[in-house]
């Protein structure tokens, strides 16, 4: 998916009563290569303006990473499943594969390892620069793959979605995370 992140809402969204913060995101999926093991993963590029808190909790090696408007950053975090399965430690390099035409090669440093618990989070994710994937997908800094709001507590979330879902335009849809 491709969406402007000029929108009406963003970065407003977060003056609703109940929404804690809006950040953008863009996925795309890759392969990770060391020289004796291959793990295919989702690399979620993230913005400045994403909340590490969570993350900042739940790291058990190194830490996060700041990103810039002016410099890419190719540092990245993963997950200490996926950290296990490579044999990664922090300050490590690795490569990166992205199966497109024609076929990209990224280079990354491991800037952290965390473990949230989530099964399928930490089997799948790497979180990196935002910048990477505009590059890979021939993108503009104002193009992402979508938004992600954050709630003050779980049990708005039914509520919240629709409040929500009204404050967007047409073309866009919203969907809870109870419903992926």
């Amino acid at each position: 998916t491709l969406i402007s992140k000029v929108q009406p809402f963003y970065p407003h969204l977060d003056t609703i009563d109940g929404v804690k913060h809006i950040q953008v995101y863009a996925a795309k999926a890759g392969i990770i290569k060391t020289e004796e093991e291959i793990q295919g993963v989702i690399i979620k590029g993230i913005d400045k303006d994403f909340d590490w808190s969570f993350f900042e909790k739940n790291m058990v090696e190194g830490d996060v990473f700041q990103i810039s408007d002016s410099v890419t950053s190719n540092k990245m975090i993963i997950s200490k499943y996926i950290a296990s399965r490579l044999k990664l430690n922090v300050g490590d390099r690795i490569v990166m594969y992205f199966i497109q035409q024609p076929p990209r090669v990224r280079k990354f440093e491991v800037a952290g390892i965390y473990h949230t618990g989530f099964e399928q989070m930490d089997k799948t994710f790497v979180f990196a620069d935002i910048k990477h994937i505009q590059k890979l997908n021939d993108w503009t800094s104002d193009q992402v793959s979508g938004f992600e709001v954050m709630l003050e507590e779980y049990n708005d979330l039914e509520k919240l979605d629709d409040i929500i879902y009204n404050y967007i335009p047409n073309d866009l849809n919203s969907t809870t995370i109870t419903n992926q």
